[in-house]
């Protein structure tokens, strides 16, 4: 009976951003180089990661804050937050949560700043 029916192809396109390609390492930029990207054209701007909050016995979370005049007693320009669990059986960053959530609140706050690669 189904036979008879047909749908058609839907080509509408998305107005969304697409995502970054992960396929190609060299599309993503490493926090060092956001970093040194933020230092360059905000020479007075300044970050902070010292939020933490340690969420469970062996999890961590953690906000950054930027700002782009250096000003920290104001609004931040942006912020960033990342969770993170200790697993001793996992992966090396695992391991190493809190320094991970950290790296990643930070990178997430460039990124949102538009220092993305």
């Amino acid at each position: 009976m189904t036979d008879d029916i047909e749908i058609p192809e839907d080509t509408r396109r998305s107005r969304l951003t697409p995502p970054a390609s992960f396929a190609d390492p060299d599309d993503i930029a490493t926090l060092d180089e956001r970093i040194t990207a933020f230092w360059e054209a905000y020479p007075d701007g300044a970050i902070d990661a010292s939020e933490v909050e340690q969420t469970g016995e062996t999890s961590w979370m953690v906000t950054a804050y930027v700002w782009k005049n250096g000003d920290s007693e104001g609004r931040a320009d942006s912020t960033g937050s990342a969770t993170r669990t200790v697993d001793l059986d996992g992966h090396v960053s695992a391991q190493f949560a809190l320094e991970t959530a950290q790296s990643i609140a930070i990178s997430r706050a460039l990124r949102f700043l538009g220092f993305r690669s």
